[in-house]
């Protein structure tokens, strides 16, 4: 017997708005106070890792223990001498926890890949760091942000968990 498609009631608010949202991640900058993208913002994620500077998204690829690669787009900002991205995804966390390494690549925001993959290493953040990484996030995306953690509430998800990606040197 075939497996049926379950249908979520809240999804049919949740996906369209994300999807809202995510699809014009350039449209509100600069036009909707706390939305910001400038040089600043470019340089700091340059200092990081370059290729990134130019991209509000990137993909985020994790290694499955059998070895299998699952690359997931995430919203990410500097903090630091480090880029961080949040996730709700329990399964990215074991997967980090099990295997730090994992390979970055800029993106646009519908997941279409814009250049190499980078190693990296990534690890979960809590406490002050955890805050401070979200804070990294909201001052970046803003009201973008804000408008998808409200549609994405309304599923009643885990938390979210902040992690930190710093390049392999």
């Amino acid at each position: 017997m075939p497996l049926r498609h379950v249908v979520k009631p809240w999804a049919r608010v949740v996906s369209p708005v994300a999807r809202a949202v995510t699809a014009v991640p350039g449209r509100l900058v600069g036009r909707v106070p706390g939305v910001t993208d400038d040089a600043e913002t470019a340089i700091a994620i340059a200092d990081v890792f370059p290729p990134l500077a130019g991209s509000r998204a990137l993909l985020l690829t994790t290694f499955a223990g059998n070895g299998a690669t699952v690359t997931d787009t995430a919203w990410f900002a500097a903090d630091g001498g480090r880029i961080v991205v949040a996730t709700r995804d329990p399964a990215k966390l074991e997967r980090i926890r099990a295997r730090a390494e994992v390979l970055v690549a800029p993106c646009d925001a519908t997941g279409r890949r814009q250049g190499p993959d980078l190693p990296a290493v990534a690890a979960e953040l809590s406490g002050d760091e955890g805050a401070d990484a979200q804070a990294a996030l909201a001052a970046r995306y803003g009201v973008e942000l804000r408008a998808v953690r409200l549609a994405s509430m309304v599923g009643g998800r885990a938390a979210r968990t902040a992690i930190a990606i710093r390049p392999v040197d």
